[in-house]
């Protein structure tokens, strides 16, 4: 697959993704400036959703509520923080705010007065790390319980739609927010306002999106481990299979971080840890993967490194609160870097010697790197976006899912290959050992052949499958194998037999027998039963076993007439060909004696695609 091509797939890929998810840039009229957004000249039914980014009203080390303002004046002590963006990053006093802490945000909007009367609704994202939230005096919303202190606060995570109604040319919005769990608090995400049917169309949106793609992850994760316990050698299926899995888990605990909606009574710190544990998981299956792609071009000694380091931060993770393991995940995360450098350049370096899917990895590792640079300068609200990276990562791992289905396509048509090779081997040495035998005896080898095709022809009018048919065509040249082990006095007497010699020739079914009754190759155990039974006769009167009628397996009593017929239209050392109307005398004659009545009547019916054959493959 050219460069050009697979470019076009995977970009393809994460534009559909990144459509369906919203995750273009807002619209917005104009920023938050002084805790205030003028909306008078916004059409809230023709524009759609906006954001409200920018500079809101906030208040370090208080938390305060609608009742501590008059109108919506500001109070003493009021500070501009930037929104989205964690309060680390902000001065207060020339010192920039802890990590950890409380505050109070402020918002007023100014809405035309015809929006007086319609409802509109507020998005709330991801806040760390738990919120009041007042909408014109009136507390719509909560996540957590916001507190001074660790033990006052209880952490959680629900993003949430906010719907209330427009009483006047003005809406105050006020939000708590403490954070005494994670590395970094504050509104980190962009809070959304519109009509309600948007706002929750885009929420609904993206929650299926991401569903999807997590769902997606998973299933894919169990099909491939599914192909690793059914074949164990599959080790690129085993590593890829846990990191669709580990990753699809992961994705069920952010973004919208379903597991904690379903389950929001269960402790937050526990999703937190499981969310890294996934994490780091995932990390050492992918690098798994890529070392059992590209083995000549991927040290082990890096796989070793990660997988001392992942296991040291895993518990660090679970014996830590959030506060420390996730200041610690800065560490891992320069460890990551570190290993997506490497692993670019494996790809790189597989590029260049041409390895089987490499163009497709390299590819799909740089979307990977574009959009985790996308979401690092998302973090920092240098753009606003959104976070694309989890899209990123399906694209890849979407392409690795076809980079294996490749392999194993290939892998597959190779065995197809190889089977008909064997087939095809095992056909021309059943052919070769028959006419070896046959040439012993001073016969041609086309005496094989239209044996065979004689055989074929009865099965196919008797009513058997296609399959079975050739079946007995490939089984039919061996029907006297056993003859190599007679001697060439006897094989070759120009005469006829002496009763002495006649019953060591008759040892030739048998011997046949023994030869090939331990095969357990559908051809060969065909054959073992027409070698044995070929000198049968209906009426019981033949040998080796003197069967009756249908005791004789049908593949003996049709390779009976085939061989007779053929024996008798030939010139052999014993005797001279027989004449047409001579043979069908004997075979009338024989019709219930020697040969199975309804064979002999198969015969006759179709005399002309005997003569045929016989013509065809002519001594």
């Amino acid at each position: 697959m050219k460069m050009r091509k697979v470019w076009f797939c995977l970009l393809i890929t994460l534009a559909v993704l990144m459509g369906l998810s919203g995750c273009e840039t807002k619209s917005s009229v104009t920023a938050v400036k002084n805790g205030v957004i003028d909306l008078r000249s916004w059409d809230f039914n023709r524009g759609g959703t906006l954001t409200l980014n920018g500079e809101w009203e906030f208040y370090w080390s208080h938390l305060l509520e609608p009742k501590d303002f008059h109108s919506n004046n500001s109070l003493p002590g009021a500070y501009y923080i930037k929104v989205p963006a964690p309060w680390a990053n902000t001065k207060v006093n020339e010192k920039n705010l802890t990590s950890t802490g409380y505050g109070t945000y402020k918002l007023n909007i100014k809405i035309d007065e015809s929006e007086r009367g319609t409802y509109k609704a507020v998005y709330i994202p991801e806040v760390r790390s738990a919120y009041k939230l007042w909408i014109n005096g009136d507390l719509l919303a909560t996540s957590g319980t916001v507190g001074k202190n660790r033990k006052e606060m209880v952490a959680q995570n629900l993003p949430k739609i906010v719907v209330f109604k427009v009483e006047s040319n003005e809406i105050q919005i006020i939000m708590q927010v403490s954070n005494f769990y994670q590395k970094a608090g504050g509104i980190w995400r962009e809070i959304s306002l519109g009509d309600y049917d948007r706002i929750s169309a885009k929420s609904r949106n993206r929650i299926a999106l991401d569903l999807f793609v997590a769902g997606s992850l998973i299933i894919m994760g169990f099909y491939y481990l599914g192909i690793y316990f059914l074949r164990k050698k599959e080790q690129s299926a085993l590593f890829f299979g846990i990191l669709c899995t580990s990753m699809g888990f992961v994705s069920f605990l952010y973004g919208e971080i379903y597991l904690i909606q379903v389950f929001p009574a269960l402790n937050w710190e526990w999703f937190i840890k499981m969310n890294y544990i996934g994490v780091l998981i995932s990390l050492v299956a992918f690098l798994k993967f890529v070392h059992s792609l590209f083995p000549d071009e991927f040290s082990r000694y890096v796989i070793r490194i990660n997988e001392l380091v992942s296991l040291a931060f895993g518990v660090v993770v679970i014996a830590t609160p959030a506060l420390i393991h996730n200041k610690a995940f800065d560490f891992f995360q320069a460890l990551m870097v570190a290993d997506a450098i490497y692993v670019m350049i494996v790809f790189v370096l597989a590029m260049k010697r041409k390895r089987d899917g490499a163009v497709i990895a390299c590819s799909g590792g740089t979307i990977v790197v574009l959009t985790t640079i996308n979401d690092m300068l998302y973090n920092s609200s240098i753009i606003h976006t959104g976070d694309i990276t989890a899209y990123g990562i399906f694209t890849f791992l979407l392409s690795q899912s076809f980079v294996l289905s490749k392999k194993y396509s290939n892998a597959f048509n190779a065995v197809e290959e190889l089977s008909v090779e064997i087939v095809q081997t095992q056909k021309e040495v059943i052919f070769t050992l028959g006419e070896i035998a046959e040439t012993r005896s001073k016969e041609t080898g086309n005496h094989v052949k239209r044996v065979a095709e004689y055989s074929k022809l009865l099965a196919l009018k008797y009513g058997l499958s296609a399959d079975e048919a050739e079946l007995i065509k490939l089984a039919a040249p061996m029907h006297d194998i056993g003859k190599v082990a007679i001697s060439d006095t006897i094989l070759n007497k120009p005469g006829k037999l002496t009763p002495e010699e006649f019953e060591i020739m008759k040892t030739h079914s048998a011997i046949g027998y023994e030869m090939l009754k331990h095969s357990n190759r559908p051809i060969i155990k065909a054959a073992a039963i027409i070698t044995l039974q070929h000198h049968e006769k209906y009426n019981g009167k033949g040998y080796p076993q003197g069967l009756k009628g249908e005791e004789i397996h049908l593949y003996g009593r049709i390779t009976a007439v085939a061989d007779v017929f053929d024996a008798l239209a030939s010139e052999r050392v014993y005797k001279k060909a027989w004449e047409l109307d001579k043979i069908l005398e004997l075979f009338e004659k024989e019709r219930g004696e020697h040969f199975d009545p309804k064979l002999i009547d198969i015969f006759f019916h179709n005399l002309d695609d005997f003569v045929e054959i016989k013509n065809k493959y002519t001594d």
